[in-house]
């Protein structure tokens, strides 16, 4: 992936649809740098659009810990949490 993104990150390569390619540099970006806020977040909406919550959840808490002042990473976990009917985890996120 880094050919196709110029070594200049992920969102060079942004598909909504969170197809394979988007996954697929997502984790090429991991790779290089494994503090990647960006990276984790893009997985677990990848995971939150399968409909693969709990997936979701860890990915987005690990972006959590990579950058807690990310106001997207919050919404996220809250989106997830809410969708699993945990009211008090999304309130909190």
């Amino acid at each position: 992936m880094r050919e196709t993104t110029g070594g200049r990150g992920v969102d060079v390569v942004y598909d909504p649809v969170g197809g394979e390619l988007t996954e697929q540099a997502f984790r090429s970006s991991l790779e290089a740098n494994p503090a990647d806020a960006p990276s984790m977040l893009g997985l677990g909406e990848i995971a939150f659009r399968a409909k693969k919550l709990d997936e979701a959840i860890d990915w987005i808490q690990r972006a959590i810990k990579a950058a807690p002042n990310s106001a997207d990473a919050h919404l996220s976990l809250g989106r997830a949490h809410t969708l699993k009917n945990e009211i008090p985890q999304a309130e909190a996120a």
